[in-house]
Order: C-alpha cells, then sequence, then structure tokens
C-alpha cells in the first residue's frame, strides 16, 4: 500500500491530506449527480409527453404514479438486494438497463411509434433502478470517504442533487422537449450512460460484510426486510427521525399544494411569479448542501434538527398568514437551507450507525416510509404536474397545478388539470347538458336541427368547440366523421350557416382521395408561361384540381347531422382559456364551454413580419358562345401579364369544360389594386388570351386576398387553443396555397382526437420551409430576383412533381438542396444575410404588432351584371380566399 492510502474492506483508497474528499469520492458524486440530471429529465419530460398525446387528467396523473409507484412496492426489497450484491457492479448494471430502456423509448417516440404505455412501463423500470441506485450510492459513501467528513460528502451529494434535478433539469427539459418530445429521454439515456462509466472506473469490491467475523448466511428477501425493520425498531433515534419525517412530509405536502393558490390569489404572482418562488426554495437547499457540514459542526447536529423544525413551523405559518412575497419567498429559501441540513444530518447518521456492520442497505430502506407518506400526501391533495400557467377560479371550482417546481424553460402543449371540487362529479368528463339537445321540454333554448339558439346565460358543455364554419371547419367535420369520431360532444359557433359557391380551393395531390366526388376539375397537365416561352408540366403521379366550395358545404352538414353537433348562430366575441377549460362567449349571454377549441376564424399574425406581401386577385367564370378553352390542360401562371413596379402579377386558368372556365388575375404585391384596376388588368388577360368578348358572358366573380409574410401564425396561441387554416399557418408564404395543409390539419386532428390524443396537429410546413420562404419573399421584395424568372427557373431546372411537392412542405433537404441550386446564387446569399440580421434585430427591439389583412376589394366587371359576387371571407371564415 503506497503513503496517502487507507485500505478500507478490500478497496485502497486514495486519500487528499487536510479536508479532502479524493478522487474516487469525485467519480462516485459525478455518477450520482449525471444521474439526478437524467431523473429530473424524464419528471419534466414524462407529463409533457403524456399530455401531447391525451387530455384525460387521469392518465396524466399516471405519469406521478408511475415515478412513486415503484417506492412503495421495491424501497425494500431494494434495499436487501443492495446487501447482496456489489454495489458498485449493481449500479453499472442498473444504468445500463435504463440507458436500453431510455434509447429504446427515445427511438420510439422519435419515430412516431412511441405511446403512452411505452412510456409507462420503461418509467416504471427506471424508477425501480432509481431506487437501487440511490441506495447503493448512499451505501458506498461511507466506505470511500472518512467517517469524520460523512457530512461534507452527503453535503455535495445533496447539493449536486438539487442543482441537476430541482434547478437545470426543469428548463433544459423543457427546452428539449420544445425540440422534439424523445430528446429529453434520449439525454437521460446519454446521462446514465456517462454515470455508468465512471463507476467503473472505481475499482474495487463493496460487497456487504457482515461484522464480528459471522458467516454469511442464506435468508429469504422476506426474512431480511423483517431483520432491517426489527433493527430500525430498536434504534431509537432513527426510528424517530423516519416516523417524524413521514408526518412533515404529509403536512408539507398539503401546503405545498395549494401554494399555486396563495401565490395567484393572495401574492398577486403569475406563473413567473410562482415558479420563482421554487427557485427561493431549491437555491436554498444548494445553500444548506454546501454549507452544511460547516453549520452542523458549529452548532451540533441536535440543534440543527432543533432549529429547522422551527423553520418548518414558521414556513407554514408564513404560507397561513402572509401577504408579502418577500416574507414568502424567504420562509421558502429557509426551508430550502433545513431540508438540506435534514438530508446531511439524517444521512450521515444512518451511515454512521451501519458502518459496523457494512449493511448500509438496511437504513436505506427507511425511506420508504418517507416515500410512501409523500405518494400519499399527493393523492390526496388531487395535484400532479403539468404546465406552469398561474391559477384562475371558475365557478366549478379552481383550476390549479402541482406544487412541484414548473419546468422555467417547459413546452405549453402541457394542461392544467382541476383540482377536485365537492361539488364536481368524480368523472373526469363534464356533465352532459340534456336540456340543451332536448328542445321545449329542458327550458333551455329552442332546438331546429342542429341548430341551438340559446335563451339562457348558462353556457354549454362540450368537448369540442369549432369556432368558424368555413373551409377549415367544414373539411374536420368530415375528417371525424371519417375516422368514425361519434362520442364527443361538439358545438359549432359561426354567425352564419355556409351553403352553395363562395369560394374555389385548387390544389394538387394524388387521385383517388376521399376528395374525388366533390372535384369540379382536375388536369393531370398545367401550362406556365413567359414572355420568351410556354412550357406543358406532366403532373403525374399528381393532379392539379380544383374544388368549389358548395359540394365541401354539403358533406360538411351531413357529417354534422351524423355527430350529432351543436351549431349555435352567433359569433364569437371573447375566448377565455383556464388551461382546463375554455369559454366562449358571444356577447349577449350566451357561451361554450369546452375542452378544447379549434379556431378558424382569421386571426392577424403574432407580430409583424420583416417581408409582409398580399396575394390578391380577381376572377371571371366566363362562358363561351363556343369551344374556346383546352379542358385537359390548366394554365397555373402566365407571366405575359405587365408586372407591376414591385411585386409578380400571372394570369391564371382552370377549365371545367370547352366553355367553361375560370380565369383569373392574380399579384402578389404590398398593396391592393382599385376596383377599376383589377378589372381592367384581368380584361388585359382576356385580350392576351385571345378571348372575344362579345362571345363570353361573365357568370360569377370571386375576389380575394391571402397574406404572404414571414410573421408568426401561433398555431397554439394557449394551451387548449388550437388554430387552423391560415390563423393556424397552413398558407404557405411564397404561394398563398393553403388547402393542402388545411386538410392534412383535419385529418391529423380527427385521428388524434379517435385515438384518444390532444387534436393538435403537427406544424402545416417544415421549420426549414418556412425559412427559405422568408428568404424568398426577401429576395422578391428587394427585387434581387425577378418573380417571373424565379418561377421559371424553378421549373426549368426541376421536375414539376418536386417543385409542387416543393410548394406543399413535402419534400426532403436533398431535393431542397436541388431546388435552392435553381435560384440565383448571390441575390439569395444577399437575401439570406439580410433575413438573418433582421432576425436579430427583432430580438433585441419591441415586437411591432402586424397589420390587419385588408379586405378584398369587390366589384365586377364592366357593362356586365354578374349573377354572384364572391368577396374575402364574412367574419368567422377561416382563411381569405385560400387557394
Amino acid at each position: 500500500m503506497r503513503p496517502g492510502e487507507t485500505l478500507v474492506g478490500s478497496l485502497a483508497v486514495t486519500r487528499t491530506v487536510g479536508d479532502g474528499l479524493g478522487t474516487v469520492f469525485g467519480k462516485l458524486w459525478a455518477a450520482s449527480t449525471l444521474s439526478a440530471l437524467g431523473s429530473g429529465l424524464a419528471t419534466v419530460a414524462a407529463p409533457l409527453f403524456v399530455a401531447s398525446r391525451t387530455d384525460d387528467p387521469l392518465v396524466v396523473a399516471g405519469a406521478s404514479a408511475v415515478a412513486w409507484l415503484p417506492w412503495l412496492l421495491f424501497a425494500l426489497p431494494g434495499g436487501v438486494l443492495v446487501d447482496r450484491m456489489d454495489r458498485r457492479r449493481l449500479m453499472i448494471v442498473i444504468d445500463l438497463v435504463r440507458v436500453v430502456a431510455l434509447a429504446v423509448l427515445a427511438t420510439a417516440i422519435l419515430s412516431g411509434r412511441g405511446g403512452v404505455a411505452l412510456l409507462f412501463a420503461v418509467l416504471f423500470l427506471v424508477n425501480t433502478g432509481e431506487i437501487v441506485f440511490r441506495a447503493a450510492s448512499q451505501a458506498m459513501v461511507p466506505v470511500v470517504v472518512p467517517r469524520h467528513r460523512l457530512e461534507r460528502a452527503n453535503g455535495w451529494l445533496s447539493g449536486g442533487a438539487t442543482l441537476m434535478h430541482s434547478m437545470l433539469a426543469g428548463p433544459l427539459g423543457g427546452f428539449l422537449f420544445a425540440l422534439s418530445a424523445g430528446s429529453p429521454f434520449l439525454v437521460n439515456a446519454v446521462t446514465y450512460a456517462l454515470s455508468a462509466v465512471l463507476v467503473a472506473l472505481i475499482g474495487g469490491d463493496f460487497r456487504a460484510a457482515i461484522g464480528d467475523g459471522q458467516a454469511r448466511r442464506t435468508r429469504s428477501m422476506g426474512g431480511e426486510i423483517v431483520e432491517g425493520l426489527r433493527w430500525l425498531a430498536n434504534q431509537r433515534l432513527l426510528r424517530t427521525m423516519a416516523v417524524l419525517i413521514g408526518l412533515l412530509n404529509v403536512t408539507l405536502t398539503a401546503a405545498l399544494a395549494v401554494l399555486v393558490l396563495l401565490a395567484g390569489e393572495r401574492l398577486g404572482l403569475g406563473s413567473v411569479g410562482y415558479g420563482l418562488l421554487f427557485t427561493c426554495m431549491a437555491t436554498g437547499g444548494v445553500l444548506g448542501a454546501l454549507l452544511g457540514d460547516r453549520i452542523i459542526a458549529r452548532i451540533s447536529a441536535t440543534w440543527t434538527i432543533r432549529i429547522g423544525l422551527l423553520v418548518e413551523a414558521g414556513l407554514h405559518l408564513a404560507l397561513a398568514a402572509s401577504r408579502s412575497t418577500i416574507v414568502v419567498g424567504f420562509a421558502l429559501f429557509a426551508f430550502g437551507v433545513h431540508g438540506g441540513l435534514w438530508n446531511i444530518v439524517s444521512n450521515s447518521l444512518r451511515q454512521r450507525l451501519t458502518q459496523r456492520t457494512c449493511r448500509v442497505g438496511w437504513p436505506a430502506r427507511t425511506s420508504s416510509w418517507r416515500r410512501a407518506a409523500t405518494a400519499w400526501a399527493h393523492c390526496w391533495a388531487g395535484c400532479w404536474p403539468p404546465d406552469s400557467a398561474s391559477p384562475r377560479r371558475t365557478g366549478s371550482g379552481w383550476w390549479w397545478r402541482s406544487a412541484s417546481p414548473p419546468p422555467p424553460g417547459g413546452s405549453s402543449t402541457a394542461p392544467r388539470w382541476r383540482a377536485r371540487s365537492p361539488t364536481r362529479p368524480r368523472s373526469s368528463r363534464p356533465p352532459r347538458w340534456p336540456e340543451r339537445r332536448s328542445g321545449p321540454s329542458g327550458g333551455a333554448g329552442r332546438r331546429c336541427g342542429s341548430v341551438v339558439r340559446v335563451t339562457d346565460s348558462a353556457p354549454l358543455d362540450v368537448d369540442l368547440a369549432l369556432l368558424g364554419g368555413g373551409g377549415a371547419a367544414s373539411l374536420l367535420l368530415a375528417a371525424l366523421d371519417r375516422h368514425g369520431v361519434r362520442d364527443l360532444r361538439i358545438a359549432i359557433v359561426d354567425p352564419v350557416r355556409r351553403r352553395g359557391q363562395d369560394r374555389t380551393w385548387a390544389f394538387w395531390g394524388h387521385p383517388d382521395s376521399d376528395l374525388d366526388p366533390l372535384l369540379s376539375a382536375s388536369w393531370q397537365q398545367v401550362e406556365v408561361a413567359t414572355a420568351a416561352r410556354r412550357r406543358v408540366l406532366d403532373l403525374t403521379p399528381l393532379r392539379y384540381a380544383m374544388l368549389r366550395s358548395g359540394p365541401v358545404y354539403d358533406r360538411a352538414a351531413d357529417a354534422e347531422r351524423r355527430l350529432h353537433a351543436t351549431r349555435i348562430v352567433a359569433p364569437a366575441e371573447t375566448v377565455r382559456d383556464d388551461g382546463a377549460r375554455v369559454l366562449v362567449g358571444t356577447g349577449d349571454g350566451r357561451g361554450v364551454r369546452a375542452r378544447w377549441v379549434l379556431d378558424s376564424r382569421p386571426r392577424p399574425p403574432a407580430r409583424a413580419g420583416r417581408t409582409t406581401w398580399l396575394q390578391h386577385f380577381r376572377g371571371w367564370w366566363l362562358e363561351a358562345d363556343r369551344p374556346v378553352f383546352d379542358p385537359r390542360r390548366a394554365v397555373l401562371m402566365d407571366f405575359r401579364t405587365p408586372q407591376p413596379p414591385r411585386g409578380v402579377s400571372f394570369g391564371y386558368v382552370l377549365p371545367v369544360s370547352d366553355r367553361y372556365a375560370l380565369v383569373e388575375y392574380t399579384e402578389f404585391s404590398p398593396d391592393l389594386l382599385t376596383d377599376a384596376g383589377y378589372d381592367a388588368a384581368l380584361a388585359g388577360y382576356r385580350d392576351l388570351l385571345g378571348l372575344d368578348p362579345t362571345g363570353l358572358r361573365v357568370r360569377e366573380v370571386e375576389n380575394g386576398v391571402i397574406p404572404m409574410t414571414d410573421a408568426p401564425f401561433p398555431a397554439r396561441p394557449t394551451p387548449r387553443v388550437v388554430r387552423l387554416g391560415t390563423a393556424g399557418g397552413a398558407t404557405r408564404p411564397s404561394t398563398g396555397f393553403t388547402f393542402s395543409a388545411m386538410y392534412r390539419q383535419a385529418d391529423q386532428v380527427a385521428r388524434a382526437l379517435a385515438a384518444g390524443r390532444a387534436p393538435v396537429p403537427a406544424p402545416a410546413y417544415p421549420r426549414r420551409h418556412r425559412w427559405m420562404d422568408a428568404v424568398a419573399l426577401r429576395a422578391l421584395d428587394r427585387g434581387g430576383v425577378g418573380g417571373p424568372e424565379f418561377f421559371d427557373r424553378l421549373f426549368d431546372r426541376n421536375p414539376a412533381e418536386r417543385v409542387l411537392r416543393f410548394l406543399d412542405g413535402g419534400t426532403s433537404p436533398a431535393e431542397e438542396v436541388a431546388i435552392m441550386n435553381s435560384t440565383r446564387l448571390w441575390p439569395m446569399i444577399s437575401a439570406t444575410a439580410g433575413d438573418a440580421v433582421h432576425r436579430v434585430r427583432d430580438r433585441v427591439r419591441p415586437t411591432r404588432p402586424a397589420p390587419a389583412i385588408p379586405p378584398a376589394v369587390v366589384g365586377g366587371p364592366p357593362g356586365s351584371t354578374p349573377t354572384a359576387r364572391r368577396a374575402g371571407p364574412p367574419s368567422g371564415e377561416d382563411d381569405v380566399r385560400a387557394r
């Protein structure tokens, strides 16, 4: 044995001269701290993942139940296992098993195959391993550090765990979850792998040895548990502390469970202030852990416990009586210091009392009673971990979150759950309102078909409320019917009932979809024309299709009847989301209270964009006396029109037959034209096509405006409000195409509801596509590239099918590189650099409000009497005439 080493058991432990804890403890501390960080990430990410898949409070509560259940079941057997095996090897095996389990979970989630059941199974396995890992780690401490340094060693262990689990894991876990739902679990697996490597670097045998020369005897696990409990019963001080901490945890958990109410009602704090209260407590815990050995050495362990109990009593008094944020914050900070000191004293005491026999697993089992008390306290309090919004009170009780500190970087996809109120039914779903469905017999309203005109002020309780009844809502109703969603109470809030032809959608996709019976026409070939040439593009295997609104509204009406939806003919004027229910008010005493709201009404973006253009157009439905149109081919873009000084213009022809077609003039520019300007441009394009106006009749006129901007449209402005259509980001900024993304949103929402998940669709377009659109808009707006040249090069240097999939957000990164290579290099580099500079500027300067989208200019062609004039949608529509 070399100088500076001490033989402990069969391990040569290197000690530093003086007050150091040694390199072996450093490895053990690093392993335990990394493990605490990984466990914290899973603690934060698990309820977020569950809440993103379902809004059932019992299922979300299961994430916490799975975390606590292993402590109730395996804490005592885990202590026996630690006594029977080599602690170091046991920790390595546990970490490796957890690595495999979390890797499987992360891979399943990232591939879209992970579900709540798999998450619960992995969490149960991981938390069961945590019990044994923590007990083994505690059992190794008195072996690798001197007896008189146990307080300092336990202080470092407690401080590292508090810092990682309670302070860093929250924001890191929320940030990782925002990037990808599987990222926190993948990083968790990496932390456990690093922990296993660090423990493996510790050499030696860490088996428990029976003292006094006794031979090892084979005992049953139940016999060893009984022996450990007898040993604990004979240790007066340790027994008292075990019972005391169990009782204290019941009162403490109950107090912290209502802290969110105190913060919101008495202290006037929001979600950030509420989170800072827990930050005060965590900061105190870290400080107490780091200074614990010095404090205990100065005033003794006995007085440390006595003063700590007084501090805990003071915390309860402060929570009960104080209205000062400073007082409550300081009380929580002091309690955090007390908690850190208590952990040091109790752990060091257990390790000293058991060091003679090396059976540290025995006292480790006493923590099961504390964990059990805490778990039951959580159940009694009725709170489970969700998101970090401030509390609000409703007529039926409090809507609140748990006493656990919120992850500051967490996503808003997780909902808040309500503590049970004595007057609330025990069902997780709100009671049905039969008077709303019984018509006159209920006394609450008159039912006319599926329309309810509410005559009292009580809100209608539903599972799903659709605000707006246009294209997005109609597609969603049809999708719900198609996927067999029959057990939801649905309300539609819209000031008008949509019927007939009030808009036209054009889109591309694969044939043989459920929309085929509704189509007015479709084309396998389209034409793109410039001043230099005309190009005919074969779209195989895609097709370009035209869909008029009448059949869509009729299908939605049929679905509405089969779904037994309730329609409220009134505008939705207020939407208040408290995190558990959304109250929709109509301003005249009526209202709807829904678990989820899907809002397809037009809304401006969250802030002004760096580039804001408009796609504005006028179209004539022309009927000819003789065959003048080619029904086999549509004109997608005809750039032979006169180009505006700032922007792009083109013509557009969708022939339904050889005598009937939609002929349209479209412009991408910052400003609208006048009524006469649209007529002149459209008449000029008609003449450019060689059509004789004397042989044409204008049957209908369509007008519209679509935003083209890089400004963000928040798809989920509050936890339980989801926006669809243009307001939900379905409009492609660079082209204005909307319908395909709107159809995808409806299908994804319906599939999620049919599977019992939250009705939140995926982003309409990948983030990289939104960035590319921002760069393209900037290049067009600054004059770096011309519109006709830009689109001509795209179609000239790429297959038409690839370009169309790119415009619809369906291309791969490799295909997008090829598309970018089709554009002029230096203007796009300049636009990219300018966009990056303005993004940085947007972060440092105040947010500018977004301008309102102007209404379409309504008018008809000079000298004609159109049978219908189509303008932008009335209030409550989903988009502004989306293609």
